[in-house]
This record gives C-alpha cells, structure tokens and sequence, in this order.
C-alpha cells in the first residue's frame, strides 16, 4: 500500500471529486470516473504528470466520450469496445473549459492544496464539465463534435458515420 504523501494528496482530491460526481452517475475505477450516457460512455480521468514525485502530486483533468457505435463503424466485429483512454472519439483536457482555455495543472504539496484543488475540480466540473459531456450525449451528438483533421482518423470516421446514416456502405 503506498503511503508517500503524493499517494495521500490524490485520495483526497479523488475523494472530492467522487463526492460530486456519484450523485451524477459516474462509478470509479481508480483514478477515472465514467457513466454510460444514451448510446455512449462518458470519462472524466484524473492524470498524475510524470513529473510527480512521493511528495509532489502535479496533476490535470482529461473529459472523453466513447461510442461503441463509431467503433463498429471503424472495427467491425470488433467485441472489446473501450479497451483504454486513445480508444475514446472525444477527447479534451478540463483545461478548455476555463476562460482563458490555457492546458491547467494542478500542484499539490500539502493535504490544504489537495482538498482546495479537488474541491476547484469539482466545481469546474458542475460548472462547465457537464455542459460539455452533455453536448455528447449520443453518438449522434457526438461524431459532428469529432475534431476533424483532413485525412485522418477522424474525418474517415465521420465520412463512414454519415454514409451509413444515409445507407450508404464505404468503409472509413
């Protein structure tokens, strides 16, 4: 069992943010939170930084919807589903949804920062972070919102959605 003072400051800060995301749905598994929302999954994943040591937790908030609907669509047959964080069609760090919309990051060295830095987390979480995951509440809702880059993964996935929305069958 790891007790380093890192190891402390991210039960709290866990433990802040559980207490306001369970009563929306969410269930953890160590340190990311996710609910199944309509036809897709919903993460909310607290990062540690590989700069963290024993006694300083540095740490970011990353938002992401999966759609088991978008896999078929890129992986036929393929029955594993959410294997893993790159496996999420939507990605996006708490960061943009600040005002300033600047990648943020926590540093925590004593047990006040990590029950204040939870407790911010979870009120930009109520404040913003669920307005954006309601955004994607759907694969329907989702795969307009799927950044497209030219070329790449995400407009093939997009092209291959719409076309089966329309009947068509190509593959992405």
């Amino acid at each position: 069992m790891d007790t380093t003072p890192n190891a402390n400051y991210r039960k709290v800060v866990i433990a802040r943010i559980a207490a306001t995301l369970k009563p929306l749905g969410f269930r953890r598994k160590a340190m990311t939170f996710t609910r199944a929302q309509g036809d897709v999954l919903q993460f909310v994943n607290v990062q540690a930084s590989t700069s963290s040591t024993a006694d300083i937790l540095k740490l970011t908030v990353n938002l992401a919807v999966y759609s088991e609907e978008v896999n078929q669509i890129l992986n036929p047959g393929d029955d594993i589903g959410c294997g893993g964080w790159l496996d999420n069609h939507w990605r996006d760090r708490i960061g943009s949804l600040t005002d300033d919309r600047q990648d943020v990051w926590w540093t925590i060295t004593n047990t006040t920062e990590a029950e204040n830095s939870g407790n911010e987390i979870a009120a930009l979480l109520v404040k913003s972070g669920m307005d954006v995951l309601a955004l994607h509440s759907s694969t329907l809702d989702l795969v307009p919102r799927i950044p497209i880059r030219p070329g790449g993964y995400n407009e093939r996935v997009v092209e291959a959605w719409l076309a089966k929305q329309d009947g068509r069958d190509i593959s992405p």
